[in-house]
């Protein structure tokens, strides 16, 4: 079993984090405690949409990823060889307010409190193309706390997928 220790950039309290796939995820996919991750830069996939990054994640078993803990917040920080996943302008995960300008709402279907999250400051702000800035995505900056943007839905980006682990 290999472990990594988070050292964050901003005092915080984060628990400890195991990662380890053990056979429990599949080929390309990453544990961390609970859950399975697939971040299509490990892949080398081509840039998607945020629909289409959705259906691929649906296609290998998963979703986008919901971002509802700071363990999550600190993925890209665990290991050195998955930084880089997260330095390409940006990784799709799944909230959006698609249905509803300003009502920003997980995959799941669990509504993301306004001001609550980890949105860069200014953000969600729906600059953009005519059609707004309705799905989030996620970049790997120094402040771990601040790192959700809104974007077009169209713009092309990585995704990232979660899924539970075999049993």
């Amino acid at each position: 079993m290999v472990r990594f220790k988070i050292k964050p950039l901003f005092p915080v309290n984060v628990p400890h984090l195991t990662v380890n796939s053990c056979g429990k995820c599949g080929p390309g996919w990453l544990l961390l405690n609970t859950t399975c991750y697939f971040h299509s830069k490990s892949a080398s996939l081509p840039l998607r949409n945020w629909w289409e990054s959705r259906a691929d994640c649906t296609t290998r078993g998963g979703n986008l990823a919901v971002i509802d803990n700071i363990e999550e917040q600190y993925l890209p920080k665990l290991d050195p060889s998955i930084r880089p996943w997260w330095k390409s302008g940006g990784t799709w995960i799944g909230l959006s307010d698609a249905h509803a300008e300003g009502n920003w709402v997980w995959i799941n279907n669990v509504t993301q409190e306004h001001g609550k999250g980890y949105w860069i400051q200014g953000e969600p702000n729906n600059y953009g193309p005519s059609t707004g800035e309705d799905c989030a995505a996620f970049v790997n900056i120094k402040n771990p706390r601040q790192t959700w943007y809104d974007a077009s839905c169209s713009e092309e980006k990585h995704w990232l997928c979660e899924t539970e682990p075999n049993t």
